[in-house]
């Protein structure tokens, strides 16, 4: 038994100061020796003092014969290293390295050490006993936070043998973080690969410290004998010690919640690290203390079951879809600024650009007025240099504020903006914008005139504050007032009608938070809710969540459960409506105690949730991850909802890593319509089989009548164009199912979504081939080809005409254009059509040859695509990669 670290007396004088009874972190190692009742302590001291560390006990692989859980001379090995005798590792992750439990600086909270304490030789092929001098490690893939008392385990296959090719994995759940008591964290890695990354799983139900985890064992779904990791005890940030059993199933990625730790019908909670083990069939409990934090020594026992193959837990469903870049970058790069949505549009205002030294938080301020339209995907500014400018610059440098977009007394849209640090004379300074005070000078912008104005002051002066719209009022709650502090900041309301300010009695969540975000929601009979999610006091970041019932006049702050994470300030936050039902959602921030941020998402159910077994819970939902692109961490972003897509613009990434791309996710309903053809998906059909207004963007639609495929791409993956054998509409589809063939009439159903170019697609569609029925394509002139909306002869959007994307044409025209770079050509047949260049036409793409000569007259074939350039939505023809399909001729 090896002892490791701690907190105690420096006995064994560590720092060689001569100083044994001074109270250290240590780095020592002592080991017990049960066969000669000795403790050896003269060991290697571990690199990095410290208490607090999850161990997790690692052997070589070997084949358990006689199923004790031990290796036993005779029993095969791997030998991975080839030295002929059966190692044993100590795998120590993070640990608190000081006295102070607070915590320790980075790197040190994520150490991870490995601990050799001596081998001995196999008697199967050596004959004889050795001890070997006892080493240490560094792993190469530090361990993430938390840092202070995770709970480790190996988790390997059973009956394990030394060929299995099945991973072992290291887990490690729960611990705090700095501050934060606890966490819901779970992280595992394959243990016999030393570059193995850390993989992000489920978060556990409830946060936890001071738990301990053991690998169960048990069948899997294919009556194979294996194990499953569970965590015991422990206790979270509001309660005392717990008595749940947690077991994580990783096949559908999920946590079981029906055991405890019982005694006939009474429980018994442990926390503080009780010491657990499995001897035979059963699995002991002793030490560690209960709920009133009296210390238990007694020893519990309970019959294991290792035929039990655990229920899967119920499959989630997400708020949102994946995230995908919409390739229109904030012309500024820049965080901490003011930001309000109107309409189709996002307003960014000011905020911290790091245009002097490249350090945002200690260094110039912005005046930047820029602006993102959702319908065109791109970005106007206030700075000609930049781009386009449509906007006035701030009459200061402004960081840390917030806005919000709302009516004035002659009912007119304006955006006000207060609270922050104000670098008045636009100096650019390099200060530390912590040190200058806040400001309390209310801003207002009318996006009309584009002129700006002051309203009357914020009574108290704040940074770093949260706010929400409520009737028509700002509501500013927490930030950090001039002493430095968030405490005691108060909640103070600003009506724009009559341009004054009131005191709500509520105050701030926990006495003052700084950094949070905030949204509302509409619960139906259950009134209006204003939430208040994460944020930060003056020393860590937090997960802590209230919420305000707006609906009953002077109501408290009622704290909600954590958001599943150790802390996050500089989230943001909507509320998403799916059907009756509304979720406040959180979205990315700073994590914990490192200084980076976070990519994560979440939506709450909240107590008034149909559902009772969710209500007061997080669900999780797709983290910030662009396909090809990787995570993409975001802090003190911008953020909208427009026609079922949730926008995320600006911000960082951690220190001197600013953000310029623009994402967005597709908001998703658990609604389902089924249709008969492509026209009914894309559009509500009104009385008279007339179409009524476009379907609304995440409703999954369920084809219960054969469409036909007219377009199945020859150098890309993933989708197909289909088209209703009316030839009324046609529409792109999106699958991880095998691709069907050209002419094939197929079944379709998927999540109705629309790309960054305004076109139509289904998404996660499932398809099944029904028949064969080729499609021949519908010769029009150029005019004919796109409908409303795309731009026309003047450039201007047409105001009329048929909706035909995704339909499959045949036109022809003169070439006008070929751009042998981005492989496409221009037609025109007289319609002079606009294709946002010098010259005109229709763009023709995927022909799989390009004519030889501008000039040389075309005939071509296919599918009716839209693309947004500059602004503007052109007519794209999308050949089928068939150069038979492109025919040049003399008119």
């Amino acid at each position: 038994m090896a002892v490791v670290g701690g907190i105690g007396p420096d006995v064994f004088d560590e720092d060689a100061d001569t100083d044994t009874e001074e109270i250290i972190a240590s780095k020592a190692v002592q080991v017990y020796d049960f066969f000669g009742h000795t403790w050896n302590t003269a060991r290697a001291l571990k690199a990095v003092e410290g208490w607090g560390a999850a161990l997790v006990k690692v052997p070589e692989r070997f084949t358990d014969l006689n199923m004790d859980g031990d290796w036993n001379p005779g029993e095969p090995f791997t030998d991975s290293d080839a030295n002929g005798t059966f190692e044993v590792l100590l795998h120590l992750l993070n640990g608190v390295c000081t006295v102070d439990p607070g915590g320790c600086g980075f790197p040190n909270n994520n150490a991870y050490e490995i601990y050799n304490p001596g081998r001995r030789d196999n008697p199967a092929t050596a004959g004889t006993d050795e001890t070997i001098a006892d080493s240490w490690s560094y792993s190469i893939k530090q361990s993430p936070p938390p840092e202070r008392e995770p709970a480790g385990v190996l988790v390997t296959p059973q009956p394990q043998t030394a060929a299995d090719t099945r991973t072992r994995f290291i887990y490690k759940f729960g611990g705090g973080t700095g501050g934060v008591l606890s966490t819901q964290s779970a992280i595992r890695r394959d243990a016999d690969n030393p570059s193995a990354d850390w993989q992000e799983i489920k978060t556990m139900p409830s946060p936890l410290v001071g738990h301990v985890a053991l690998a169960l064992p048990g069948k899997d779904s294919t009556n194979a004998s294996t194990q499953y990791p569970a965590v015991f005890g422990g206790q979270s940030a509001e309660t005392g010690a717990s008595d749940q059993i947690l077991v994580y199933q990783p096949e559908p990625n999920g946590w079981i919640v029906d055991s405890t730790i019982t005694v006939g019908e009474a429980a018994r909670p442990r926390a503080g690290r009780f010491a657990i083990g499995i001897m035979g069939d059963s699995v002991y409990i002793t030490g560690g203390f209960d709920p009133s934090g009296t210390v238990d020594g007694t020893m519990l026992r309970a019959a294991l079951n290792p035929g039990n193959t655990p229920v899967p837990p119920a499959p989630e469903t997400p708020l949102f879809g994946v995230w995908e870049n919409v390739q229109a970058e904030i012309p500024t790069s820049r965080t901490r600024f003011a930001y309000a949505q109107i309409g189709a549009e996002l307003y960014v205002l000011g905020g911290a650009d790091g245009h002097v030294n490249a350090q945002y938080f200690e260094d110039s301020f912005s005046d930047d007025v820029e602006v993102y339209n959702m319908n065109t995907n791109t970005w106007t500014t206030s700075d000609e240099s930049k781009g386009p400018k449509t906007e006035t610059p701030m009459p200061v440098n402004l960081s840390k504020s917030v806005g919000a977009a709302l009516q004035d007394s002659t009912g007119k849209t304006r955006i006000y903006i207060t609270g922050g640090a104000v670098d008045a004379n636009k100096n650019d300074t390099t200060d530390d914008p912590e040190d200058l005070d806040p400001s309390n000078i209310l801003y207002i912008y009318d996006p009309i005139a584009k002129t700006w104005s002051t309203g009357t002051p914020m009574p108290t002066a704040r940074r770093y504050a949260g706010v929400f719209v409520f009737e028509n009022k700002m509501h500013v709650v927490g930030g950090v007032l001039d002493t430095g502090t968030p405490e005691g900041a108060p909640h103070e309301v600003y009506d724009p009608v009559t341009d004054t300010w009131s005191t709500d009695p509520s105050g701030s969540p926990y006495g003052g938070r700084q950094g949070g975000a905030m949204t509302v929601a509409d619960h139906g009979t259950g009134g209006m809710w204003a939430y208040w999610l994460g944020g930060s006091t003056v020393s860590t970041q937090t997960a802590q969540c209230a919420r305000l019932n707006l609906s009953v006049p002077e109501s408290a702050w009622e704290p909600i459960a954590n958001i599943p994470v150790g802390g996050v300030s500089g989230t943001r936050a909507l509320t998403i409506a799916d059907g009756d039902i509304q979720y406040p959602a959180v979205f990315g921030g700073d994590f914990g105690p490192v200084a980076c941020a976070y990519d994560k998402a979440f939506h709450y159910f909240s107590e008034f949730h149909p559902d009772a077994e969710k209500q007061n819970t997080w669900g999780a939902d797709p983290p910030m991850v662009v396909e090809e692109e990787g995570t993409v961490v975001r802090s003190n972003f911008a953020i909208a909802q427009y026609q079922g897509y949730v926008y995320v613009a600006g911000g960082d990434a951690g220190p001197c890593d600013l953000v310029n791309r623009t994402l967005r996710t597709q908001i998703l309903s658990t609604g389902t319509v089924d249709v008969t053809g492509v026209g009914e998906a894309k559009y509500v059909r009104l009385a008279n089989d007339l179409r009524g207004a476009p379907r609304p963007d995440g409703v999954v639609v369920n084809f219960t009548a054969p469409q036909v495929v007219n377009l199945v791409p020859l150098s890309e993956a993933g989708f197909f164009y289909i088209e209703s054998p009316d030839r009324s509409a046609g529409i792109r589809v999106e699958t991880l199912d095998a691709l069907p063939q050209l002419g094939d009439t197929v079944l379709v159903s998927g999540r109705l979504g629309t790309t960054a170019d305004g076109e139509r697609v289904i998404r996660s569609a499932t398809v099944s081939v029904t028949g064969n029925s080729p499609l021949a394509p519908m010769k029009v002139t150029n005019a004919a080809i796109g409908g409303a909306g795309f731009a026309g002869e003047t450039g201007a959007p047409a105001a009329f005409g048929l909706d035909n994307t995704g339909v499959l044409m045949k036109t022809a025209g003169k070439i006008t254009r070929i751009d042998y770079a981005e492989d496409y050509f221009l037609i025109d047949d007289g319609s002079r059509v606009d294709a946002a260049t010098t010259a005109a036409g229709i763009k023709v793409i995927k022909t799989g040859l390009l004519p030889w000569l501008e000039g040389d007259w075309a005939i071509v074939t296919g599918v009716v695509t839209p693309q947004i350039v500059d602004g503007k939505m052109i007519r794209v023809l999308r050949g089928r990669e068939d150069p038979a399909e492109l025919e040049l001729f003399t008119p």
